[in-house]
C-alpha cells in the first residue's frame, strides 16, 4: 500500500530518512512535503523526526527545525504530548502529593507510576494501558479485566512558563506533570 502512496505520511518519513545522511536538500524538500501534508499522522511523524538517528546530521539546520516544530510552541495536541520525548513527571512531595512518571510511546502504550511517602509508609503503584488524541487533549485507557475500561481524560494547562498535563485518576487524586527534558 506504501508503494502505491508515496503522499502517504509514513512514505515520506521513510524517504526522507534515507535521504538525510547524504542529501540534506533531498531530505528537507521531503521533510517539507510532510509537513504540508493533510494526512492526519503526518505530526506523529514530524515528532519522529526530531528524535531519529537519521536526522542527526539535519538538527541544527534552522529549515529542519522549522519543518519538524523544534524552535515553536507546540499546536496539536500530539505535538504536545510527544515533543520532548513523551515522558512527563511531578515531583513529590511528604504526605502531600504523589512522585508520579508518566511515559507515552509512539505506538500509543503509556505506563503510569505513582509513588506516594508519608510518614515512612511508601506505596507505588504502576499502571499500564494504551493512550490517544483526544480532542485538545489525551486519553489514557487502562484495562480492567472484570469491567470496562477505565478512561482518563487528561488537558494541558499552563504551569509558568511551560505546559503541564493534568489528569483526574480519581475524585482525591489529581496528577499535574510536567515534560521531563533530559
Amino acid at each position: 500500500m506504501l508503494e502505491r502512496s508515496a503522499e502517504h505520511a509514513e512514505a515520506l518519513f521513510g524517504k526522507a530518512a534515507a535521504q538525510a545522511p547524504r542529501d540534506h536538500a533531498g531530505a528537507l524538500a521531503t521533510l517539507g512535503k510532510l509537513a504540508a501534508s493533510a494526512q492526519p499522522d503526518a505530526i506523529e511523524y514530524l515528532v519522529a523526526a526530531r528524535f531519529d538517528g537519521a536526522f542527526a546530521g539535519l538538527r541544527a539546520d534552522p529549515t529542519f527545525r522549522k519543518l519538524v516544530g523544534l524552535d515553536r510552541r507546540p499546536q496539536h495536541p500530539y505535538d504536545r504530548a510527544m515533543g520532548f520525548g513523551g515522558v512527563w513527571e511531578q515531583a513529590g512531595t511528604s504526605c502531600d502529593s504523589p512522585t508520579v512518571a508518566l511515559t507515552l510511546t509512539r505506538d500509543k502504550k503509556f505506563r503510569l507510576q505513582v509513588r506516594t511517602v508519608c510518614e515512612g509508609m511508601v506505596q507505588q503503584s504502576k499502571f499500564a494501558g494504551t493512550w490517544q488524541v483526544d480532542g485538545g487533549g489525551v486519553a489514557l485507557t487502562l484495562p480492567n479485566r472484570d469491567a470496562a475500561a477505565d478512561v482518563v481524560r487528561c488537558s494541558f494547562e499552563p504551569a509558568g512558563d511551560e505546559e503541564a498535563m493534568a489528569c483526574p485518576l480519581d475524585e482525591d487524586l489529581r496528577i499535574v506533570v510536567l515534560p521531563a527534558r533530559r
